[in-house]
């Protein structure tokens, strides 16, 4: 019979417990719970979208986009130039495959995933003002893209489509509207004056219904100028927002008489000012812009920016209206920054974000204007306006693209002429996991840096810029502090010194791996260039263009030899001497 140590056995129980809860934790959570807040893609089209919902005075199409399919994988759209790309990715944000779509004319409208089908609209010029051009064209494409059908928009007192606007889209039943803008025909003033464009399609026939372009007022939904525009069905009801400067000369919101499925909607509208706009009828600037619209269960919700400092310092806005009848006075206008006009911060063009119909998250960017630092800001606000959360910060940039609510986050993605950058906030807006990515910038003592890597093992950053123009002399350091953690400095990037005028002095600090075309400009006094690195790799071949004959390179004794092989003809005369530190 054998026998046992009791006294061992506990022991060993101790001992493995601990390890044993390690390993069952590690397979029972989901590992999206591990997953960083942002994420840098790797295969992807490369492209620079980053900041590319704020705008100043008039806004533009959003060119890139952002949907989840039936199998929880993630589409991105985006036009890039001369052709469409489209990207599936994984929930980790790995890609699986890409293919493109060339735009089948000169101008690209939008793009919209639809209940059953995808959207795009395409725009060409109209200069001759001719009634049988081809002006709009809305392409039908099934899920699995494949091309189904088009409409074309024709005699729609349209010389330039989409200009000085946006263009995005509502659904009901079969019914596609399609809100954009366009410059007119021109009028009896002898010029093209620029307003809001609505037009609908049915989608199973892809016959467009109605349209609205003439020239008019907003009892019809007319905006002149109209600088961005929205559109929304609740229900029965189909309601818009625009930007305008002249007539009115507000952000408007508006409900359409007819309900939201009909064939035709044009006819009488409702409308209040959300916010009027103080200075002279069709003045461009209005100190504001609009960045989202959307519907609670009691509200309409739009956010925007505006100067209300009357010193070029903007301020988010949350302007809240009951649902139901459009009555003036019953807006609320909420700030949810109270910058004052000292301030140093400049907030972009927000963007809004249906969670559920309770609860909505507002985004923005932040710029300093000392650092050029920007950061995204976040907060959670119900449906009837009030702040949930507090304001969550986190490092990043918003775009064009609009979030969308993806595995309980608020995601969406960036570029900074890059690959995607994938960025998500928990629904709730808890704080998010502030990790950096590849390309990320920090401006530290007036040299700007870019992240190239940032894992627990591995910390390196390249010089991206060198900001201080007037120093004589510059300094790349070994090592830097970013929130906390040392990164090693090991590559400049091309064009980093293009505005150092006035520099005698280069030292490359002693973890430089890789200089680049330094871009000097060509009146510069640079005299001494000291190489401390004895990890130097790689130097492009015009790195040291427009450096005077009489300077002198400084490299360490050890690396003389090799050095002086692996520098020569760089960019820089034969007469530069090349000598040990």
């Amino acid at each position: 019979m054998l026998k046992y140590d009791v006294t061992k056995c506990k022991t060993i129980k101790k001992r493995w417990l601990f390890p044993l809860l390690i390993i069952l934790i590690s397979i029972l959570l989901p590992m999206d719970t591990l997953k960083a807040e942002r994420a840098a893609t790797e295969g992807g089209t490369t492209s620079n979208n980053k900041s590319n919902q704020n705008y100043s005075t008039w806004s533009s199409p959003m060119y890139s986009n952002l949907y989840e399919n039936e199998d929880h994988t993630l589409t991105r759209v985006e036009c890039i130039d001369d052709k469409i790309i489209y990207e599936n990715y994984d929930k980790n944000y790995k890609l699986l495959k890409k293919d493109t779509i060339k735009k089948e004319l000169s101008l690209y409208g939008g793009f919209y995933s639809g209940k059953d089908a995808n959207y795009f609209v395409f725009g060409q010029t109209n200069s001759k003002q001719s009634k049988t051009c081809e002006v709009i064209r809305v392409v039908k494409y099934s899920k699995d893209w494949k091309r189904i059908a088009s409409c074309s928009l024709k005699d729609c007192n349209t010389t330039v489509p989409f200009d000085a606007g946006s263009l995005r889209f509502a659904e009901s039943g079969d019914m596609l509207y399609i809100r954009t803008s366009h410059e007119m025909y021109k009028s009896s003033d002898g010029y093209n004056h620029q307003a809001n464009l609505t037009f609908s399609v049915n989608t199973d026939t892809m016959e467009i219904t109605d349209s609205y372009s003439i020239v008019m007022n907003i009892g019809y939904g007319y905006v002149s100028h109209s600088f961005n525009q929205f559109i929304q069905v609740n229900g029965k009801e189909l309601l818009a927002v625009d930007h305008g400067d002249a007539y009115p000369r507000s952000i408007a919101l508006i409900k359409y008489e007819k309900s939201a499925g009909e064939t035709t909607f044009t006819g009488k509208c409702s409308s209040i000012d959300l916010l009027e706009f103080p200075g002279s009828i069709g003045a461009n600037a209005t100190g504001g812009s609009v960045g989202g619209f959307e519907v609670s269960s009691s509200s309409y919700l739009v956010v925007g920016n505006y100067d209300n400092t009357s010193a070029s310092v903007r301020n988010v806005f949350l302007s809240v209206t009951p649902q139901g009848t459009l009555t003036d006075g019953n807006t609320k206008l909420l700030y949810l920054t109270k910058y004052k006009k000292n301030s140093k911060a400049r907030v972009s063009t927000p963007q809004l974000v249906k969670i559920t119909d309770d609860s909505f998250m507002v985004l923005w960017e932040v710029t300093n204007t000392d650092t050029y630092q920007q950061e995204v800001n976040y907060v959670i606000v119900n449906g009837k306006g009030e702040t949930v959360t507090k304001v969550g910060s986190m490092t990043g940039n918003l775009s064009d693209c609009q979030p969308i609510v993806y595995n309980d986050k608020v995601t969406w993605y960036f570029t900074n002429d890059s690959t995607p950058v994938f960025c998500t906030v928990p629904t709730d807006g808890t704080a998010a996991k502030d990790n950096l990515v590849k390309g990320d910038q920090f401006t530290v003592k007036k040299i700007t840096y870019s992240i190239i890597k940032s894992t627990s093992k591995t910390k390196t950053v390249a010089v991206n810029h060198i900001e201080d123009i007037s120093s004589t002399k510059i300094t790349i350091p070994s090592t830097i502090k970013i929130n906390g953690a040392t990164y090693k400095v090991t590559e400049v990037y091309d064009q980093a010194f293009d505005n150092c005028y006035y520099t005698k002095t280069i030292v490359f600090g002693s973890n430089i791996t890789k200089i680049g075309n330094l871009g000097l400009p060509s009146w510069n006094n640079v005299q001494k260039i000291q190489i401390k690195t004895t990890k130097l790799k790689t130097v492009k071949k015009k790195a040291f263009s427009e450096v005077s004959d009489s300077a002198v390179i400084e490299v360490p004794k050890s690396k003389l030899s090799v050095y002086k092989k692996l520098l020569k003809g760089k960019g820089q005369s034969s007469k530069v001497k090349i000598t040990k530190l």
